[in-house]
């Protein structure tokens, strides 16, 4: 008997293309399907589940064809467009400092995947085993994490000045689940992923995490403060919450823990 594949691509009835990855769970019950632009189609399912995964999606084609074609329209309104198959990317548009960056893959015999970013020509140029899609995918983060070091703290600096607010702290991570955090001691940490957004949706959730300086909870108060720094407060909001498909998948760490 051949072993049951984890992973792999689905093309729907409509002729949309998705990759899936099974993923166990200790504490999923039943399974269930989980569609984004970074993850693709994930099947979470509990850890002895042993059922065949294609049977699972072509009886979803339906729900499986709707949401891939939700992420595409939403992508496309904010002038992107969502990966669903996973490809290595040809360009990286880091709309929230104006930057387009065209990647090229150049094969070589070396072991290590080396990195040259081209500031003049906006070039990112990929070297060394370029056919092993997740260390590359490890390279293009690392790029971006370098990228959101230099501009993301620098330009929540100057939102908090021009506010006249003082500000302990201010780093980034390769956060998620968030898009970023203030602590109690008011130490403001923000996410790579942030690059990814419209300039306008990174600044909304700097100035989220300015008004937590305030108050910490999201209160009355807190949300009568963030009107105040952004007076379209909701309208960024209900954006945020539909911008997970502008963040490709090579930028989700839990691919292979890096």
């Amino acid at each position: 008997m051949s072993p049951r594949r984890l992973s792999g691509m689905y093309t729907t009835r409509q002729g949309r293309k998705v990759a899936w990855r099974v993923r166990f769970s200790s504490r999923a019950k039943h399974v269930r399907l989980v569609l984004s632009g970074g993850d693709g189609l994930g099947i979470v399912a509990p850890n002895r589940w042993c059922d065949d995964p294609e049977s699972l999606l072509i009886d979803h084609d339906a729900w499986i064809d709707r949401m891939v074609a939700r992420l595409e329209r939403v992508a496309a309104e904010s002038g992107q467009r969502v990966d669903t198959e996973h490809r290595l990317p040809a360009t990286i548009a880091l709309r929230a400092v104006h930057e387009m960056w065209h990647v090229t893959y150049t094969p070589s015999p070396s072991s290590r995947i080396a990195v040259h970013a081209d500031r003049t020509s906006h070039v990112l140029g990929i070297f060394g085993p370029v056919g092993e899609k997740e260390r590359v995918a490890r390279a293009l983060r690392r790029f971006v994490a370098r990228r959101a070091e230099g501009a993301l703290p620098l330009r929540m600096r100057d939102i908090a000045a021009s506010k006249d607010l003082p500000l302990r702290s201010v780093r980034v991570y390769p956060a998620r689940s968030r898009w970023g955090s203030c602590s109690t001691q008011g130490d403001i940490m923000l996410s790579t992923r942030l690059l990814f957004l419209s300039p306008e949706l990174a600044e909304h959730v700097m100035m989220h995490e300015l008004a937590h300086l305030s108050h910490m909870d999201h209160g009355s108060r807190f949300h009568a403060r963030l009107d105040a720094f952004d007076p379209l407060a909701r309208e960024h909001a209900r954006g945020l919450r539909e911008a997970g498909p502008l963040v490709p998948w090579w930028m989700d760490v839990r691919r292979d823990g890096s």
